[in-house]
């Protein structure tokens, strides 16, 4: 383990176990932040010339984390953006009129289908049977009035994984559209998008890939690409982004057809240093110790007998959240808080806690004695 590496990220003073939220920053982040302002402050208008190429670094990063063409990928802002734009390019058919999604997805992302497309298309929404949704689940829906699929790889909710290879291949056999969300998973989980069968990803890389805010992105097959209508764009979507001639405008033959007008540079930079830092220690590598570290808590609650554990026992079937719950989990909050202790609350699943690579042992330790303080 690259202990020089883990160091240099730069915790609050605590136990942070709040990185399904918001990972935390690095000093090499500060580094290439320094960077970004001391070339907009020498050269002005200038530093596009170190601006642009950073588009292509931070697709180029994801390729590599994911194991995707950087050609696939295309920065957002953020999920919501991104999701907007995918359901709004997508073909119409005649006999798919039904979308699938659970009821342990993000809020946002079922107010966005209810927003936008209501009206044209019947929202199916399965129900999780304590915090689960297992595959059967998904395969008894998918049919062939099934118009797109909108699976989270980790719930934010229970940190359930989604068995998300078996259901893209029940899709793709149904030629049913496939969306996977793996906001909660990337530079947790690994993934192979060479592996998943699916035809979108959307994610971001503030929480677990420590990118900060701003850095979003989505991935589309280039299979399906040329037969999506791109009903956002803007100067960056262009094939040519300084092109002049208004007789011929010409999309990029690329996922950059989705982007639109003049992005935000500082975040694509910052995460770009942050996925690299992560690969260089290795995602295995995090999600193992992760893994650990939720073992020991499950244990820890189990025996204290005061917590009922929300998330996935088995570890096959959990994301890097452990989401508990007490009797009054707003006390429990306020506890933590004052012990400095960061984590966070969902009212209907309970306390979430997100230890990362940079967590250690000895905060392990003592966030038992501070639970076990709480209940004496």
């Amino acid at each position: 383990m690259n202990h020089k590496l883990i160091s240099s990220f730069i915790k609050p003073e605590g136990i942070y176990f709040i990185n399904h939220s918001l990972g935390c920053f690095s000093y090499e982040q500060e580094l290439v932040k320094n960077e970004y302002f001391n070339s907009w402050k020498k050269k002005g208008g200038f530093a596009w010339e170190d601006w642009i190429p950073s588009i292509s670094k931070y697709h180029e990063s994801l390729s590599l984390l994911l194991n995707g063409k950087s050609k696939e990928f295309c920065y957002q802002n953020n999920i919501s953006t991104g999701f907007i734009k995918i359901l709004s390019s997508l073909p119409k058919r005649k006999q798919r009129k039904k979308i699938l999604i659970s009821d342990l997805e993000f809020p946002s992302i079922i107010l966005i289908l209810k927003k936008f497309i209501q009206n044209d298309y019947e929202i199916k929404i399965i129900k999780s049977k304590n915090g689960k949704v297992p595959f059967e689940f998904w395969e008894k829906e998918l049919d062939m009035n099934t118009h797109i699929a909108v699976i989270s790889h980790t719930t934010y909710s229970t940190s359930y994984k989604n068995s998300i290879y078996q259901i893209a291949n029940k899709c793709k056999e149904l030629d049913i559209f496939c969306l996977v969300d793996i906001a909660q998973s990337v530079g947790i989980v690994p993934i192979d998008l060479k592996k998943l069968n699916c035809d979108f990803i959307m994610g971001s890389c503030i929480k677990w890939l420590c990118g900060g805010s701003g850095a979003g992105f989505i991935w589309i097959n280039e299979k399906i690409n040329e037969n999506l209508k791109n009903n956002s764009c803007g100067w960056f979507s262009l094939e040519n982004i300084f092109t002049e001639d208004i007789e011929d405008f010409r999309l990029a033959n690329s996922a950059c057809k989705f982007l639109d007008g003049t992005p935000n540079i500082l975040p694509m930079i910052l995460a770009t240093e942050s996925i690299h830092k992560l690969m260089n220690i290795g995602i295995e590598e995090i999600y193992n110790l992760n893994q650990k570290y939720i073992d020991s808590l499950i244990h820890f609650f189990q025996n204290l007998k005061t917590i009922t554990v929300n998330s996935p026992i088995e570890p096959n079937q959990r994301g890097g959240t452990l989401v508990v719950k007490s009797n009054n989990d707003k006390n429990l909050l306020d506890f933590l808080i004052k012990k400095n202790v960061y984590v966070d609350r969902k009212e209907s699943y309970g306390i979430r806690i997100s230890p990362h690579i940079y967590n250690t042992w000895d905060e392990i330790e003592q966030f038992k004695n501070i639970m076990s303080s709480y209940f004496e």
